[in-house]
């Protein structure tokens, strides 16, 4: 903390001692500076984030944010087929583009922050899902584009609950 900073408040102040492991409630103080108008001080920022990252700079306290519950899983499950899903057709799109599937899938990997063997794995799971609902209709649904959807959400919540079958070892509701 510098005399000079401008940021430097009496909540920035406790908040970094909370940090460096000099408070007796540093949740406390920290919530206390989040929920607060004062602005964060640069040198509160970095030990907030060596307090989350614990990169062996933080002579103070660990933060670990931890995920709970299991609908948040089969939310976070869901999303991540959605994604799959789009990464599938996108590469699609660009093997027509490229003219290869192997280029598409490193054009895929660059572009999406992921490695080839996870886009190959959205790819299949892509060609398998659209395999599976190609031409499926629904009793009063006459749009085309209405119909894809609900399909996709349909094939995604069987292949949620079949993974979690899985898990725990019972058979899945129907195959996906």
């Amino acid at each position: 903390m510098s005399d000079n900073d401008p940021e430097d408040t009496p909540r920035n102040h406790l908040a970094f001692l909370a940090l460096c492991g000099m408070a007796h409630s540093p949740d406390r103080a920290l919530i206390d500076l989040l929920l607060s108008d004062d602005p964060i001080c640069s040198s509160v920022r970095k030990k907030l984030a060596d307090a989350l990252t614990a990169n062996g700079n933080n002579s103070g306290v660990r933060i670990e944010i931890t995920k709970k519950g299991e609908v948040f899983s089969e939310i976070r499950s869901t999303y991540n087929l959605q994604r799959d899903t789009f990464i599938g057709r996108w590469v699609a799109k660009k093997v027509e583009v490229f003219g290869s599937k192997t280029k598409a899938v490193a054009a895929a990997a660059e572009h999406f922050s992921l490695s080839e063997k996870a886009i190959e794995k959205a790819v299949t799971y892509t060609v398998k899902m659209d395999a599976a609902i190609k031409g499926q209709k629904f009793p009063g649904v006459v749009d085309d584009q209405m119909a894809l959807e609900i399909s996709e959400h349909l094939y995604h919540a069987r292949h949620v609950a079949n993974e979690k079958a899985r898990r725990e070892g019972k058979k899945g509701i129907v195959e996906a």
